[in-house]
């Protein structure tokens, strides 16, 4: 059962992952006159969903997604298509919100075994 249910954890995490990384994507590569939102919201949506994962590009510097937070004037891909540069932002996209995603599962686990870990040593120190 511990099995199945982390398996369909992941699917699931990684279903939202790929879905936060098209609409990522979807806002930032469609023109503002066909979107619902005003080009505020829509700049401001982008840098913030994309920041995540502009963050993971400067770490892993030959991996990068698009650079909407840290502009430095140098391109990360002067003649791509826009195929390929979808296929680099998937590329790094997808792990850095799967990872963010996994995270508050992570800290509970580990906050979970320290309680249990302390609360077995004072019961065995009362003892």
């Amino acid at each position: 059962m511990s099995m199945r249910r982390t398996l369909i954890g992941l699917a699931v995490r990684f279903l939202i992952a790929t879905a936060l990384s098209l609409l990522v994507w979807w806002l930032f590569i469609t023109p503002f006159d066909r979107l619902p939102f005003p080009p505020p919201a829509v700049h401001f949506i982008v840098r913030l969903l994309n920041f995540p994962v502009a963050l993971a590009g400067e770490l892993l510097d030959p991996i990068r997604g698009i650079a909407v937070l840290f502009d430095d004037d140098g391109s990360w891909c002067d003649f791509c298509t826009v195929g390929e540069m979808f296929r680099r932002q998937m590329r790094i996209a997808i792990p850095t919100y799967l990872f963010l995603l996994y995270l508050p599962a992570v800290m509970r686990s580990i906050a979970c075994r320290r309680r249990r870990g302390t609360s077995s040593t004072s019961s065995s120190e009362n003892l």
